[in-house]
C-alpha cells in the first residue's frame, strides 16, 4: 500500500506492508512470543524517495509493531518475524516501545495515535546502536518521568538526541488533546458540534512564553473556529463570553470578503461550552494572556 503522511508541514511518501500479529504457535515457543507471518510477498521494496514500513498489527490491544525491512531482504521458506508480548504491551500502555531483537535489528511496538511520529522519526527508532541508556530514556519518556532541558532542542541535536525530543514532543500533544477532548465531551465549544471533527486548541499558543500544557489552557474546538480563533476573528472573553472582533469584520466588509458571516455567526453559542470539572475550565489569566499574544485589537 502506498500511502502520504504530511509530517511538520512536509510530505513523506510511504510504502506500507501489513500483516496481523498472532501468538508465536507451536508448543517449542515460549508463550510470551508473537509473530508476524510474512506473505504474498517475496521482497520488500525500497526506494530513496519512500518510507519502507513493515508492520503488524495486534488486534487485541490495537497496537503496530513496526520492523527494520532492512534485515529482513532475503526470505525463507514460511518466512515469519517475532515480537515479544512485552513490547506489544508497553506501547499499548504508553504509545511507543523498543524491543531488540536476536538479529541486532531494533523493532518500535506504536499506537495508532503515535504512528505519525513513527514515520517521521522511523530511521532515529530503528537505528541498532541506540544505546540501554537511550532505550531507558524512550520509555520514561512515554511513562511521562522523564525530561529534556530546552537547551537540548536545538535544531544541531544529533539524531539520536532528536528522537527523544520528538518521542517527548508526541507524548504531551497526545495527552494534550486527550485530556481536552475529553474536559469538553469531544464538543466544540463555540458550536456544539461533534462528528469527531473536533481538535484541542492551546488559549495561550504553544510559541508563546508561558503557555503549557495543562487542561486549563486548551480549548476544544471544530476546525472552523480554531481557525476563526487563530485568525482574531473571534475571542473568549474572561467571562466566557464569545466575542467577535468588529476591526477584522470591517476590514472584511471592505475587501468584500464577508459573504457567509450571517450563517457563520448563527453557529456561535453566547457562551462556550464549559467543563464540568472546574478546575479544567479555561483560566483567565490563559484567556487574557492569549489576546495579546494572537494580536487581539
Amino acid at each position: 500500500m502506498l500511502a502520504s503522511v504530511v509530517r511538520q508541514g512536509q510530505s513523506i511518501n510511504v510504502r506500507c506492508y501489513v500483516w496481523n500479529v498472532s501468538h508465536g504457535g507451536g508448543i517449542a515457543r515460549p508463550r510470551s512470543e508473537y509473530r508476524v507471518q510474512i506473505t504474498g510477498v517475496s521482497s520488500f521494496q525500497n526506494l530513496t524517495d519512500e518510507v519502507t514500513l513493515v508492520l503488524g498489527f495486534w488486534r487485541d490491544a490495537s497496537v503496530f509493531v513496526g520492523f527494520d525491512h532492512r534485515h529482513h531482504m532475503a526470505f525463507g521458506f514460511s518466512p515469519s518475524i517475532q515480537i515479544k508480548e512485552s513490547a506489544l504491551r508497553e506501547a499499548y500502555e504508553n504509545g511507543l516501545s523498543l524491543y531488540k531483537r536476536g538479529n541486532g535489528e531494533v523493532a518500535v511496538a506504536v499506537r495508532p495515535d503515535f504512528i505519525g511520529t513513527y514515520v517521521e522519526h522511523w530511521a532515529d527508532l530503528h537505528n541498532p546502536s541506540l544505546t540501554s541508556e537511550e532505550f531507558d530514556a524512550i520509555t520514561a519518556i512515554c511513562r511521562g518521568d522523564y525530561d529534556l532541558s530546552s537547551s537540548e532542542e536545538s535544531c544541531s541535536l544529533e539524531p539520536r538526541r532528536r528522537v527523544l525530543v520528538a518521542t517527548r514532543k508526541a507524548v504531551r500533544e497526545i495527552s494534550f488533546r486527550a485530556r481536552v477532548l475529553c474536559a469538553y465531551n469531544d464538543f466544540c465549544a463555540i458550536c456544539g458540534v461533534q462528528l469527531e471533527l473536533i481538535e484541542a486548541a492551546h488559549i495561550l499558543p504553544v510559541f508563546a512564553e508561558g503557555s503549557t500544557d495543562e487542561t486549563a489552557n486548551g480549548i476544544a474546538l471544530c476546525a472552523l473556529h480554531y481557525k476563526a480563533l487563530d485568525n482574531c476573528l473571534l475571542d473568549v472573553s474572561d467571562e466566557y463570553k464569545v466575542v467577535l472582533n468588529d476591526g477584522i469584520l470591517a476590514s472584511l466588509r471592505e475587501r468584500r470578503l464577508i459573504n457567509g458571516f450571517t450563517n457563520f455567526k448563527k453557529s456561535i453559542r453566547p457562551y462556550i461550552y464549559l467543563p464540568p470539572d472546574i478546575k479544567q475550565r479555561p483560566r483567565v489569566q490563559y484567556l487574557r494572556e492569549g489576546r495579546k499574544a494572537r494580536g487581539w485589537r
